[in-house]
């Protein structure tokens, strides 16, 4: 990996490059700012930055700045690392970590994105006018925005006698009340979680109009019947694109899943000088015992958004590994990535290599 990234002269090696980092480290009293560059796809992923952090300590600096492709490379495979990436790799070096592309400036977005954080006070009087964040600082606020959730509005169905809750009102997989002639969907109803059939509090617009197609065509005769919910979400920052369904990694483990996964970084069209091409990071979650997916989390272009559905159609029919690998796929240099490095189909492998 170091040669591929830096491609040095043939009599410099890694390990020694470190050894005399360490060494200059033990003689020299002053400061030390260590430059991590990373690319998409090459060296981006948490392991290889786990990697890389442990020879870090070694050294000891100071300072670690983190950097990615800012110019227009000279390689085709040299992705630059997009900015929310940036950041949550960055917090993988600790607290002594920064983001220094030079792309944030250009934005205007390095003062507003704060890492290794949280917010514990607000200050001011009749109004905001400061915040504290937990390592002390204090910046000036006109504003704070808190999401605080939604409560149903079940007035209605209370006044109707209908079964209800603190969470709304209670209906059946078939979207049947405790009326029987009365169905009840959306953001207004309970909801149970797909996975342990327990109450969740996802209100979706998705989930919503699932749920309203499953009470239409019960109406008249029970033909369907919803088994929970996923959870399926999207967003979009910066011009990337952020998607999850279902189950991340730490929750599948806190609900008592052994779980692998399958992490992958491609671009989403082939070659990689295609107009359009950006990188696509895939992760998948699958439940160790049986391979039947658990949950994704996809990050790049527009067609994430996309590609988070199919992985909740996976999820949805109980797809494994297995599945997912010999999944019959169409692609085109200028709409997809390369058949050989199919996000999700070659996660689903890396996968089944840890599962076996």
């Amino acid at each position: 990996m170091f040669k591929h990234v830096n491609r040095p002269c043939k009599e410099i090696e890694f390990n020694k490059m470190i050894e005399g980092l360490v060494k200059f480290r033990e003689e020299y009293s002053g400061k030390i700012w260590l430059e991590v560059f990373l690319l998409g796809g090459v060296n981006s992923l948490k392991p290889d930055i786990i990697k890389i952090k442990n020879h870090i300590a070694k050294i000891k600096p100071d300072k670690i700045q983190v950097n990615t492709v800012a110019r227009p490379p000279a390689e085709d495979y040299a992705y630059r690392i997009d900015l929310p990436q940036l950041i949550e790799s960055c917090k993988l070096f600790g607290e002594n970590a920064e983001v220094i592309a030079d792309f944030l400036e250009t934005k205007h977005v390095d003062k507003h994105i704060l890492t290794n954080t949280r917010l514990d006070k607000i200050l001011g009087d009749d109004k905001v006018k400061q915040v504290e964040l937990s390592d002390g600082r204090i910046l000036d606020a006109d504003m704070v925005l808190i999401g605080i959730g939604v409560q149903p509005n079940i007035s209605l169905a209370e006044f109707a006698g209908i079964e209800t809750c603190k969470d709304g009102i209670v209906v059946d997989a078939h979207m049947q009340t405790s009326d029987k002639n009365i169905f009840a969907c959306g953001d207004c109803t309970i909801k149970k979680s797909f996975f342990t059939g327990k109450p969740t509090n996802l209100k979706l617009a998705s989930i919503a109009t699932m749920e309203s197609r499953v009470a239409g065509a019960n109406l008249f005769e029970i033909k369907r019947k919803q088994e929970g919910v996923i959870g399926v979400f999207s967003t979009i920052v910066d011009n990337t694109v952020f998607a999850v369904a279902g189950l991340g990694e730490k929750q599948a483990c806190e609900l008592d899943y052994k779980v692998v996964t399958g992490e992958v970084e491609a671009s989403n069209r082939h070659p990689g000088k295609m107009p359009g091409a950006t990188n696509i990071k895939l992760k998948l979650v699958f439940n160790k015992s049986n391979g039947e997916l658990l949950g994704g989390t996809a990050r790049g272009s527009d067609s994430v958004g996309e590609m988070i559905n199919t992985i909740s159609a996976c999820i949805q029919k109980k797809m494994t590994a297995n599945d997912i690998a010999q999944f019959q796929l169409g692609t085109h240099p200028a709409v997809t990535a390369s058949p050989i490095a199919y996000q999700l189909v070659n996660a689903a492998e890396l996968a089944i290599k840890k599962i076996s």
